[in-house]
């Protein structure tokens, strides 16, 4: 059975940052200084550490939730949730994960310490759709339930909560479409090859673009879910294509690297920018008008509705094999409208 995730206090401070060179439109004094105090500000909101910390919420079992990495703002929003479902079920989470996105290894060894524990059950998503099987398989032998949450596995056997990122993506294409009048060219910016997210937001975009003929791919570059590639890869583009008119930033720090380097060249505006996600920098992309349109998850009820599905296989009731937790568009025109604002202002744990 699946329960409505309980309210949290939400972060109200989002995004009117004076100081913030995004926000401001100023042109950085140091693109690498403003870089790295972006990227701190960005893990401390995330919760800042793979150090595992707890949630308890009475402890009739003990659950590991494990996200794709601790880096990202976005993870501190599914972690909120965890712990949300945490409190409402009367039971304990453990919340750890590496540093990066990257990090396959390091998530396969944080794993495989719980397993080692075991720990009542596990929610986790994975960093590489094929790498995270063997794991799962592992748990599975160990008799632990499994439920992945965010980015799921290859084959998609334990139950997945998350974004229909190929629906997703393909909102990315046709509101960008409609932001470059429907012709030009045009870049897109995954993250991670071997994720199953990365993989799926491609393919979602691409597919979709194929309805506007005039409208030419010339660019597909992987930021590796880190801000300076992000901003490497997009300057790299616009040096080959100096008539670009758009770009799908699949992923929060790809946004963040992709305005950058816009900001750089003084091609705000010239060229428009798609992004996913809601962390605070993107939001104020968006009011600043630097970004066109963000497509934002629902990574709350994502952490939630993890937990609750891992519970309800300890107690070995029945959940579905997806759930989509849906995503929305976006933009400065309805970004103040009650419900597309509270999508941007999540609960977050910080």
């Amino acid at each position: 059975m699946i329960h409505q995730p309980m309210s949290m206090e939400v972060r109200t401070d989002m995004s009117q940052d004076r100081h913030n060179p995004i926000a401001s439109g100023r042109r950085p004094r140091s693109v690498g200084a403003a870089l790295l105090s972006i990227v701190a500000a960005l893990m401390i909101a995330a919760c800042g550490s793979s150090t595992a910390t707890s949630s308890s919420g009475g402890g009739k079992y003990t659950i590991a939730v494990v996200p794709k990495s601790v880096g990202l703002f976005y993870w501190g929003t599914v972690h909120a949730g965890a712990a949300a479902a945490a409190k409402a079920l009367g039971v304990n989470i453990v919340w750890k994960g590496t540093e990066t996105e990257t990090d396959v290894s390091g998530q396969v060894n944080i794993l495989q310490d719980f397993i080692n524990k075991h720990v009542n059950g596990i929610a986790f998503a994975a960093t590489d759709a094929h790498g995270l099987y063997g794991t799962y398989l592992a748990a599975k032998k160990a008799g632990i339930p499994v439920v992945n949450i965010d980015s799921g596995l290859s084959p998609q056997t334990p139950p997945l909560v998350a974004t229909d990122n190929v629906a997703a993506a393909a909102k990315a294409a046709d509101i960008l479409a409609q932001q470059i009048g429907y012709q030009g060219d045009v870049a897109l910016l995954p993250f991670v090859p071997s994720a199953a997210t990365s993989i799926q937001r491609q393919q979602g975009f691409e597919q979709e673009l194929k309805k506007y003929p005039n409208i030419h791919l010339v660019a597909v570059q992987y930021d590796q879910s880190d801000i300076n590639t992000a901003l490497s890869e997009m300057e790299n583009i616009l040096t080959a294509d100096p008539n670009l008119k758009g770009v799908f930033a699949a992923n929060e720090p790809g946004v963040i690297g992709v305005v950058h380097a816009l900001l750089e060249r003084g091609l705000i505006g010239k060229v428009k920018v798609v992004g996913f996600d809601n962390a605070p920098d993107e939001v104020s992309a968006l009011a600043a008008g630097q970004v066109s349109a963000l497509i934002v998850q629902n990574p709350y009820r994502i952490g939630y509705l993890g937990v609750q599905e891992v519970v309800d296989l300890i107690e070995h009731k029945p959940v579905p094999h997806f759930v989509d937790t849906g995503s929305i568009v976006a933009t400065k025109a309805n970004m103040d409208q009650p419900a597309i604002h509270k999508m941007l202002v999540p609960p977050t744990i910080s």
